[in-house]
């Protein structure tokens, strides 16, 4: 969790957390754009999915986070379904 900063008013110095209050719309925008770009890879046959690519033959627009795919979606080349797929730590 992103924790930065100190909040206003509070003069003990804990950092604010960013996930609830009045952070709470830039920490949702910053993860947005940071996931955006977040890769996955089928556990099954190591296909890569590549939000900046999509999936246009399955109906995904490029730009399309993984997160925001239909969870009716399926891997383009084994079939597998999308709680096959991780994250891919670059």
């Amino acid at each position: 969790m992103y924790r930065g900063g100190v909040s206003s008013g509070n003069n003990t110095g804990t950092p604010f957390d960013f996930s609830k209050g009045m952070g709470s719309r830039l920490y949702r925008r910053f993860n947005k754009r940071r996931n955006i770009m977040q890769k996955y890879q089928c556990g099954i046959c190591g296909y890569v999915y590549d939000p900046a690519v999509g999936d246009p033959d399955g109906g995904i627009a490029p730009g399309t986070a993984f997160e925001d795919i239909p969870d009716s979606w399926v891997c383009p080349i084994c079939g597998a379904t999308k709680d096959s797929f991780s994250p891919v730590n670059e």
